[in-house]
């Protein structure tokens, strides 16, 4: 149940990321030629998804058209870089990346995420197909779980989506 606190924080942190979804989507249209179909739709507080047999997955925020291809893109608006292992890197959690990784394989449909990373540098669009993260970390903290699982991809494996053309 939420607080009116959380509640407050949760529409924050929705709006900022559906702000960095509007600008990765902005960014595909004028600049890489795609057309877009955004999944802004949070008319529940049901996360979006895909039905397909007897799977519903959780939805990629946008599935792109171009030249008889589709793609799903995922974008991730970030503050920060993390450096826990002596790299810069990046991620999201575990279970989105899961539920995408398992659409990927039924559908047969590539799909990438887009890091819209603000405020530290490197800051920028940056991009990578969803096979290529670096590491899967549990959560754990001095033996205990104490945070959510979450994915993380090494920014040198990271290409600028200027180069998503």
């Amino acid at each position: 149940m939420f607080t009116d606190q959380n509640q407050a924080d949760f529409k924050k942190q929705l709006a900022a990321g559906e702000e960095g979804e509007e600008e990765v989507a902005n960014f595909l249209i004028e600049k890489c030629n795609f057309a877009v179909l955004p999944l802004y739709q949070f008319i529940s507080k049901k996360t979006p998804g895909i039905f397909y047999n007897s799977y519903n997955f959780i939805c990629p925020d946008l599935t792109c058209f171009r030249d008889g291809k589709v793609i799903f893109v995922d974008a991730k608006r970030k503050s920060r870089w993390v450096n826990f292992t002596g790299k810069l890197e990046t991620g999201f959690d575990l279970k989105h990346f899961r539920e995408y990784k398992k659409l990927q394989e039924k559908v047969n449909i590539p799909v990438f995420i887009v890091f819209n990373h603000h405020d530290k540098e490197p800051t920028g669009l940056f991009f990578t197909y969803i096979d290529n993260y670096s590491r899967i970390w549990d959560g754990t903290y001095n033996g205990s779980q104490k945070f959510q699982p979450l994915v993380f991809y090494n920014y040198k494996d990271l290409k600028s989506l200027e180069k998503f053309r």
